[in-house]
């Protein structure tokens, strides 16, 4: 008989499209999403998270943080922290750990893995159930000086 965990990290592990490498993502839409947009692809996520915060919190886990970056069409979750230290993640949840967080980061920044990219830090303090952001873009910028009649 499985147990309650391991039943909780098959729910989660089926629910979410988990990759183990770099999210490959082709761009059909604005970048610039609007707010309906945004709302849609959160409550899109609000199962996997719901699922996700059961399963960590089951396994004692108070809150985490997610490192994103991407540029050129790639994106990925470079690291994942998990608080208290000391807890192991299996495998399967991890990568659906790192889908919902590449899919949250996304689902606010829809260009953030194109062109130029950026990078951003997730925080989830589980107890609260409340998610942080901070999220930088890069831009290329220039400054144009001109001589005439010299």
């Amino acid at each position: 008989a499985k147990s309650l965990r391991d039943q909780a990290i098959r729910q989660v592990t089926d629910r979410a499209t988990t990759h183990q490498g770099r999210h490959q993502v082709t761009h059909t839409d604005d970048c610039f999403s609007d707010t309906d947009d945004t709302d849609r692809k959160m409550a899109a996520l609000r199962p996997t998270r719901t699922d996700l915060l059961d399963t960590l919190r089951a396994s004692g886990v108070c809150s985490l943080r997610m490192k994103y970056d991407g540029y050129s069409d790639e994106g990925q979750i470079q690291g994942i922290k998990i608080s208290p230290s000391g807890i192991t993640l299996p495998k399967d949840l991890e990568y659906s750990l790192r889908d919902f967080g590449f899919r949250f980061a996304h689902a606010l920044n829809p260009c953030f893995d194109s062109e130029h990219g950026a990078f951003g830090k997730l925080t989830w303090d589980l107890n609260a159930d409340s998610i942080k952001v901070k999220h930088s873009q890069y831009y290329l910028e220039h400054d144009t000086t001109r001589y005439e009649g010299l």
